[in-house]
């Protein structure tokens, strides 16, 4: 009897625990998330970033491109400056 009685507890455990997690992911607000995304994206790499004026195409490395700041497939041939964010 004792052991009927412990199966029937932990499976009424176990489907309240799901019942409870499936509830809480379904009022989850994705917007909620994104904005944390962004606001550890924001807070990576450092302030300052070497940049390059003139770059080679590649399909494998990145390059930070002076003036606009923003990446692009290639290897950089001169550096240009920094670009502070």
């Amino acid at each position: 009897m004792k052991k009927i009685l412990f199966i029937i507890i932990a499976a009424v455990t176990v489907a309240a625990a799901a019942l409870f997690s499936v509830r809480s992911l379904a009022g989850a607000d994705p917007d909620y998330f994104e904005e944390n995304v962004e606001a550890l994206s924001d807070d990576e790499g450092g302030s300052i970033s070497i940049c390059f004026n003139s770059y080679s195409f590649s399909f494998i490395h990145r390059v930070l491109r002076c003036g606009t700041c923003d990446w692009a497939w290639g290897i950089g041939d001169s550096q240009g400056g920094y670009c502070i964010k």
